[in-house]
Parts: structure tokens; C-alpha cells; sequence
């Protein structure tokens, strides 16, 4: 049976920080497909000091990133949902469930990873894709369950 496990966060780096070695194993020792949603493209961070690359460059330098981290860890797909980052506590959480639930039907994991409730580090970005992720996993919906919900 083919193993598949789909990654859900926020920002460019969230599967790096959070699971990345756990990622690169399965895929390693066990021939596991893994593909990773990112609600973000992770243009309100830092460019860091000094600067990888000026503000506006932001979000294409980390989208390059997390591609190549990617490949490093061995992760299959890579899809960037085009949500605004450090906004995502604002979207309708339906809506932030909406294409993680028709990405689910797809790709068919066995596992889906996503934060803790808490978003470790408590971030609103995290917390909000963490509840948003759980929706579509308890909900395997299809859109028109989601006609009307308030998650």
C-alpha cells in the first residue's frame, strides 16, 4: 500500500522547524509520499540582518526556500494556498478549510500534520491554520457541507 502524508502550515519554513527530519525519514526509510500545503507565501517576516533580500523580494525568496528545502527533505509537492500572511486569524476558518478539504480528497493521505491547538509558538497564523486543517479533516467535506458553517 503506498504511503502518503500531507503537511499543513502556514509560513515557508513551519515544516522545517516542526517536522522536518521526522519528514525526511519516512520519505527515506519508507518510500512515503509527502506533500506539503502552505497557507502562505511568508511575506510579512523578516528578510533577516542583514537582509537575504529587500521587503518586497520577500515572499519570492521564501517560496524559493521552501522549495528547495523540498527537495532536501525529500517532500513531493509543494502548494502555496495565496492566503496573506500574519492575516490568516482574519479568513473565515471555512474558508482556510475549504482547500485543504478538496486537497484531502485528492492526495488521499493516511496522516495529515498540522500545529498543535496552541500553534507552539501561539502564533495567530499557526492556531488558525492548525483549526482550519482540523475542520477539513473532521469534515472530509465536500464543498456543499460547507453551504453556512461557522468553524
Amino acid at each position: 500500500m503506498e504511503k502518503r502524508l500531507l503537511l499543513v502550515f502556514a509560513h515557508p519554513d513551519d515544516e522545517s522547524f516542526t517536522v522536518g527530519a521526522v519528514v525526511a525519514r519516512y520519505v527515506r526509510e519508507e518510500g512515503c509520499r509527502v506533500h506539503l500545503l502552505l497557507a502562505t507565501r511568508g511575506e510579512a517576516g523578516k528578510p533577516g540582518n542583514p537582509p537575504v533580500c529587500s521587503p518586497v523580494m520577500l515572499a519570492i525568496q521564501r517560496e524559493r526556500e521552501a522549495r528547495t528545502a523540498c527537495r532536501i527533505l525529500g517532500i513531493e509537492r509543494v502548494t502555496f494556498l495565496g492566503f496573506r500572511d500574519g492575516h490568516l486569524a482574519d479568513v473565515p476558518r471555512h474558508h482556510l478549510a475549504i482547500p485543504i478539504a478538496a486537497y484531502l480528497r485528492t492526495f488521499r493521505p493516511q496522516v495529515v500534520v498540522t500545529f498543535p491547538p496552541h500553534g507552539i509558538s501561539g502564533h495567530p497564523d499557526h492556531r488558525a491554520i492548525q483549526q482550519a486543517t482540523y475542520a477539513a479533516v473532521t469534515r472530509r467535506a465536500s464543498p456543499t457541507r460547507w453551504h453556512g458553517c461557522t468553524t
